[in-house]
Order: structure tokens, then C-alpha cells, then sequence
């Protein structure tokens, strides 16, 4: 189960001061009688046109420079306060937008004096439930996860890059020379499902819904880079390429006067031999699992040619 801790704090007051004495100039009372009443001896006010949010801005800055973390790392905004800037947006969503975050979602809280309790409270729900846990990726790596789900929705999840928990079963086997029970099968098939993949477009973010979800890119990256290595290869002026990227081949132009590239593919369990067909291809991709042996079996498949083009 995860924990939540307070990484950071922050705090802000307006710069206009108002003392005791300023008041009794005002109103009928008197220093000797506030303070005996309440402790106080002067209190910060808020300049004209300076509202909640402002000062929730100055002191969540600071909160987040004490953490050491950015607007990019922020995945939900709670304000707990009866004096809002308006009824509606609310002030955490007037705050996300001054603190320049753009996922995550944003709420205020009225509970008056104990409001910062009840938010501490659901902020502590949300963390230790995984309802907020959005990562940033770069680029690339986004772009991998986007094409996964629509590999995955259009075989309607036979192909699922949230394996991963199985496949690490399976590479325990490898180890082990045995085969994972039923039981621990059940678990791992449970904590994958693409449908619980979760990517923000806007920020590159992605989230995880299950907890001990675990990724598999696996054939899908190796091929995203050996396609991305052809394409740059074409940039440079050489459209005749072949690139291998641990048996995921992306071809580009045949070389002249050859109507393709010829692809071998090994026998199985055989290092030095290749079957008798050969494969002729060009501007195609083709991709093979290899040769394993899992728990005593030999496996191997061989994935039909296909146009890496969209």
C-alpha cells in the first residue's frame, strides 16, 4: 500500500499589517482587550484586488520549491477556504492555472477552521488509493504507449503491452525450469488490462490505474527504433538500408538491380541454421520472438511481414 508523507511546505501574508493600535483609531476597543480576549496582536490584510487564489499562489510556490518539484509533477490541487474568489471556478482551479499545471484535478474544500484538516485527509485518500499517480515520459516513449493502445484496441487486447507482470512470470520459469502455479498466473493476469492505461496528451504524463501494473514494450519498441533509425537513415540521404534491431527488420530501398532483401529466419533451437525459405522484402518490416526454451519447451513464432507505413 503506498504512504503519503509532506515533502514541502509554503506559506505567504500580504504585506499590509494591521496592529491593535490601528484599530482602536476605528472601532471602540483597545490593545489591553483584544489581546487579553485572543493573543493577537496585529494581523496581515490583504491588499486591494489581491484575492485567495493570489495568496495560495505565493504560498504553493513556495511549497513546491521546498519539495523540489515542478507544476509538471503536480496531480492534484485541494484549497481549503470559506473565502473564495468567486462561487465558480473554484479557487484550485483558479490556483492550477496561475501555477502553470495542466493535468490533475483541482477542488476546494469549505469546512472553515478545520478545512485544512479535511483536505489533508482526502489528499492522504487520493495517494494512498493510486488515484493520482501520473508520470511524465518523453516523447518517444509516449508515442510507443499512444500506438500500443491502438494496437491493442484494434486486436481487441491480444496485443496488450500491460503484460508485463505476466512475462516476468514467465522469465522467472526461464530461470527456474519451472512454470508458474495457477494461482500466481491469476494475480499477474489481474494487474494488467491496456484499458487501465491512462496517457495525458497534453503533458506527456502517464498513469498506471492498477497498482503492480508493469509495462512490456518488448517487439513494439525494438521495432519503433529501428524504424526511427531508418527514417533518420532516409534524412541523410541513404534510402537503401536495411536495420536489425534484435530481430524486429525494418528495409528500406533494394539495392539496384535486386527485387528485394532476402531475410533468413533460424531453424529452431539452431544458432548456425536457417530454414530453406527465404523471405524477399523491400520498404516491408518482419519480426521474429526468437528461440527460448521456457520450463523444458522450445518455442518459437515467426510474425507475418506487414507496411510499418500508417
Amino acid at each position: 500500500m503506498a504512504h503519503a508523507r509532506i515533502i514541502g511546505t509554503g506559506s505567504y501574508l500580504p504585506e499590509r499589517v494591521v496592529t491593535n493600535r490601528d484599530l482602536e483609531s476605528r472601532i471602540d476597543t483597545t490593545d489591553e482587550w483584544i489581546v487579553s480576549r485572543t493573543g493577537i496582536e496585529a494581523r496581515h490584510v490583504a491588499a486591494d484586488g489581491e484575492m485567495t487564489s493570489d495568496l495560495a499562489y505565493h504560498a504553493a510556490s513556495r511549497a513546491m520549491q521546498s519539495a523540489g518539484v515542478g507544476p509538471q509533477d503536480i496531480d492534484l490541487i485541494i484549497v481549503a477556504t470559506t473565502t473564495p474568489d468567486m462561487i465558480f471556478p473554484s479557487t484550485a482551479c483558479l490556483l492550477q492555472a496561475k501555477l502553470g499545471v495542466k493535468q490533475g484535478a483541482a477542488f476546494d474544500v469549505q469546512a472553515v477552521c478545520t478545512g485544512f484538516m479535511y483536505a489533508l485527509a482526502t489528499a492522504n485518500l487520493y495517494i494512498t488509493s493510486g488515484q493520482h499517480r501520473w508520470v511524465p515520459v518523453s516523447p518517444p516513449l509516449f508515442d510507443i504507449l499512444q500506438r500500443s493502445i491502438e494496437a491493442a484496441r484494434l486486436s481487441e487486447g491480444g496485443y496488450d503491452i500491460t503484460i508485463g507482470p505476466v512475462v516476468r512470470l514467465w522469465r522467472q520459469a526461464r530461470k527456474t525450469h519451472q512454470f508458474p502455479d495457477s494461482a500466481a498466473l491469476r494475480a499477474a493476469l489481474a494487474r494488467t488490462g491496456y484499458r487501465y492505461l491512462r496517457l495525458d496528451t497534453v503533458t506527456h504524463s502517464v498513469w498506471l490505474e492498477k497498482e503492480g501494473m508493469r509495462l512490456d514494450v518488448g517487439g513494439l519498441g525494438k521495432g519503433f527504433v529501428a524504424q526511427a533509425a531508418l527514417d533518420l537513415l532516409r534524412q541523410m540521404g541513404y534510402p537503401i538500408a536495411m536495420v536489425n534491431a534484435g530481430g524486429k527488420i525494418v528495409l528500406g530501398q533494394v539495392p539496384p538491380g535486386k527485387k528485394g532483401w532476402l531475410i533468413g529466419i533460424n531453424a529452431p533451437g539452431e544458432r548456425e541454421m536457417i530454414l530453406h525459405s527465404l523471405l524477399s522484402l523491400r520498404e516491408m518490416a518482419v519480426a521474429t520472438s526468437g528461440v527460448g526454451a521456457c520450463a523444458g519447451r522450445s518455442t518459437w513464432r515467426c510474425d507475418l511481414p506487414a507496411d510499418p507505413a500508417p
